[in-house]
């Protein structure tokens, strides 16, 4: 709260209340008159992991946000998994001398190479599957992304980029939890702002690259994303 503020001020929370988008409506689908795919297509290339880059708050939260609209029923997050296998080679998934391979079942477990986990699940890829990269175009590529768009082009996998500024930080905490604290003047109103620009651009790079939300995604998520302005 900035020095001087008075979070008392009646006209501030008027207008505050009028900014909030409702969350618990459900609002038809605004940008293409399409429904979600029943099953698994969509692989996600993310540059931040959630435990290094500070936990569900932290600088994964952008990607976790896509996958949350996206649905667990469409996309795999590799967020969502840790994988413990420690690996130094680059191309183990390719030239083989894994340190770290640790497949049941030809399947990776959590300890495995997260290059040997990341490269099954683009294998198990239907045939219209794609990896999906999300590039953020304020910190650009990791090199784990570039690793994994070797593989992709290794098994011949389509490649769709989603182009997307990362979601301020600020904003990183659930909606809800964070409203009495952040209802107050000036700052609200400029999370507010943030938080419209992040969903706009991400609902228009949805229409471009042909993507819908699941049917099992976070409403929570969705709310923010079907009421945002044209």
């Amino acid at each position: 709260m900035e020095s001087g503020q008075n979070v008392n001020d009646s006209h501030d929370h008027d207008e505050d209340d009028q900014e909030r988008p409702d969350l618990n409506q459900q609002l038809s689908w605004p940008v293409l008159n399409q429904q979600p795919k029943s099953h698994r297509w969509i692989v996600l290339s993310v540059k931040y992991d959630n435990d290094i880059q500070g936990g569900r708050y932290g600088m994964g939260q952008t990607p976790n946000t896509v996958a949350s609209i996206l649905g667990a029923s469409q996309a795999y997050n590799p967020n969502e998994v840790n994988k413990e296998g420690d690996c130094d080679k680059d191309d183990c998934w390719s030239a083989g001398g894994c340190m770290a391979r640790n497949l049941v079942d030809d399947k990776p477990t959590d300890k495995s190479c997260w290059k040997q986990s990341f490269f099954w699940h683009l294998k198990q890829l239907p045939s219209d599957g794609c990896m999906l990269r999300i590039l953020e175009t304020d910190k650009g590529w990791g090199k784990g992304q570039e690793i994994e768009a070797q593989m992709a082009e290794f098994l011949e996998v389509e490649m769709k980029v989603l182009r997307i500024k990362s979601l301020p930080p600020q904003y990183q905490t659930e909606h809800d939890a964070a409203w009495a604290a952040e209802k107050c003047g000036r700052r609200w109103r400029e999370l507010i702002k943030l938080q419209r620009i992040f969903f706009v651009s991400l609902r228009r790079e949805f229409a471009r690259l042909g993507l819908v939300p699941g049917v099992d995604a976070d409403l929570d998520k969705k709310g923010h994303f079907d009421n945002v302005p044209e």
